[in-house]
């Protein structure tokens, strides 16, 4: 049985690495993502500031700021590895400008003959365009030709000019000179003077200033070197001559495998630091009425089964299924506005006072249970029903077995029969939720902390879908399959304990 359990916490690695990844493309690629929620925000704040510019548009040169600063410039694959920390990030970057870098070249292209109605009338000409960096083929008139598409070879010093679309690629298969045609544009290597930004050690922060500046000298090759070499060690170049830039930068491993989800791209917070304020709330709220549940539910359940069809199970059963039925946000409007608010017998909102820290431990108690009873009320409302009913009949079941019928032809009591014989079978099943117990530390529902205002892990996951925060989202999201695959792999030692029979291959 260990060596089942040791392929199930190293089969924990791939899941968790597939799971992450497929959100991770996934909101890369959704429309209104992260990136575009970023630029509104940005135009937004443009907008305010100058009002000769209603629209807020930026520029090129910010929108690649954006996507540098919260890592969203690199493809996908290569963006995931470097937030899984499998690849190094670049850190402290800086872009600097390049001069005499060509932006355009001139082409000959062969396109098809149009009519004043722009129909083709079946001839080829040949026309004068312009080829542009950023992939764009212009004509002569200005306007862009869509059949064709620019591509850059900076290696060879030469622009690719090929049919755009299935029509070319199919077409290439038989005439491959017809496809593409490649223009010289060459590259000038360049050196640059540049005053580099290195972040100083924390012991060395001011109140006003974290930098200094390191001048040094960085070429499109790549090299960087500088009068103080101490300082600019470690940096590298890399040339973005599509962008006409040198960006400068400090290779740096920084992800999941070093313990970090990088920054909120809202808050810029730290994600676990963020997740580790909401974790004292979930531990509260999710921890206490675990315990309640266990201790109400599983004698409940045994009695209702020893009881069965009395009064007493059918009442019960009444009052469990009832609770289960209300939904906790209705409950919780109802006692946030009559308990709390009309009668003032608890807070209406928060998870503690605001002179929480002043209270002596006796008094810091009492306010935990003040404004905890009624979210906690609404935690517990609808828990009951389904541990009480899977107690009473699995319970249910194994007194009818042949073997406690045995037992108690054979002299044993009614109570011994029950709980020394049925009852360890009958706890099986519930062996199989134990493992739940690890989601306490994420536990959290929006509705019931959004009625009583309280800044947990659901309201957490909500702000972040809203504000598009995809760090904050990746970094809850990887916690959770975490817990979720490892309540799993509790569940089943549990079981295994309760009952040696069960071994797991």
């Amino acid at each position: 049985m260990r060596d089942y359990f040791i392929r199930r916490f190293l089969l924990m690695i791939p899941t968790l690495v597939g799971a992450t990844m497929i959100v991770y493309f996934i909101i890369r690629m959704a429309p209104g993502g992260p990136v575009e929620a970023m630029m509104r925000q940005q135009q937004a704040l443009n907008a305010q500031r100058s009002m000769k510019d209603p629209g807020g548009s930026l520029s090129e040169e910010q929108k690649d700021q954006l996507l540098m600063h919260f890592k969203l410039d690199k493809p996908y694959l290569i963006g995931y590895l470097m937030w899984l920390g499998a690849l190094p990030s670049e850190e402290q970057y800086q872009m600097i400008p390049l001069e005499g870098v060509p932006k355009s070249v001139p082409v000959k292209l062969t396109v098809a003959e149009l009519d004043k109605g722009g129909t083709p009338t079946g001839k080829m000409v040949e026309v004068e365009a312009t080829a542009h960096t950023d992939g764009s083929v212009v004509g002569a008139n200005g306007q862009a030709i869509p059949t064709w598409r620019a591509t850059p070879d900076w290696d060879n010093d030469r622009m690719i000019v090929s049919r755009a679309g299935w029509s070319g690629w199919f077409s290439s298969l038989f005439n491959a000179s017809q496809r593409s045609q490649k223009v010289e544009m060459k590259r000038v290597e360049q050196k640059v003077e540049a005053n580099l930004r290195r972040l100083l050690p924390k012991k060395q922060w001011t109140p006003t200033n974290a930098y200094e500046v390191v001048k040094a000298t960085v070429s499109t090759d790549g090299s960087i070197v500088g009068a103080d070499r101490k300082k600019i060690d470690g940096w590298r170049a890399r040339t973005d001559w599509n962008k006409g830039r040198i960006v400068a930068y400090r290779p740096d491993f920084e992800g999941v495998l070093q313990g970090t989800f990088y920054d909120s791209l809202r808050y810029n917070e730290p994600v676990v630091n963020m997740m580790a304020a909401r974790m004292p709330v979930s531990l509260f709220y999710g921890l206490i009425s675990t315990i309640i549940t266990y201790v109400i539910c599983l004698p409940l359940g045994i009695l209702k089964a020893i009881r069965h069809r009395t009064v007493l199970d059918n009442t019960t059963s009444l009052l469990i299924f009832a609770g289960y039925a209300v939904p906790a946000f209705v409950l919780g409007s109802v006692l946030a506005v009559f308990l709390a608010a009309r009668f003032g017998w608890f807070p209406t909102s928060g998870f503690v006072s605001e002179n929480f820290e002043d209270l002596s431990i006796g008094g810091k108690a009492w306010d935990l249970i003040h404004h905890g009873t009624l979210p906690m009320i609404c935690y517990l409302i609808g828990n009951f029903a389904f541990l009480t009913m899977l107690m009473k009949n699995s319970l249910l079941d194994n007194l009818a077995a042949d073997y406690v019928r045995t037992a108690i032809a054979k002299g044993s009591g009614f109570k011994t029969a029950v709980f020394r014989h049925a009852l360890r079978n009958s706890l099986i099943p519930i062996m199989t939720t134990l493992g739940g117990i690890v989601g306490v530390f994420v536990t959290g529902s929006i509705l019931i902390e959004r009625i009583f205002d309280i800044n947990g892990f659901g309201m957490l996951s909500y702000q972040a879908i809203l504000d598009r925060d995809m760090f904050l989202m990746m970094g809850i999201l990887t916690v959770n399959v975490f817990l979720i695959m490892l309540g799993n792999i509790l569940s089943d030692y549990f079981v295994a304990l309760m009952d040696p029979r069960i071994r797991f291959d």
